[in-house]
């Protein structure tokens, strides 16, 4: 679905460790809304997978 909208998509960690990243218990899905948010966290992620993964694993898709 995200391909067919061209909507960016990572996968990263693990549930619990997405929570912990929003702020939550855990989270299996996180969709970011904020389009100044969303351009800065693509950058960051581009440049984690760029210098060899994310810190704690992960990939976009």
């Amino acid at each position: 679905m995200c391909s067919f909208y061209q909507v960016p998509a990572y996968s990263y960690g693990t549930r619990e460790e997405l929570g912990a990243a929003s702020g939550n218990e855990y989270r299996a899905v996180l969709a970011v809304l904020d389009a100044g948010f969303a351009d800065a966290l693509i950058k960051r992620l581009d440049t984690a997978e760029e210098k060899g993964g994310y810190e704690n694993g992960g990939n976009r898709d």
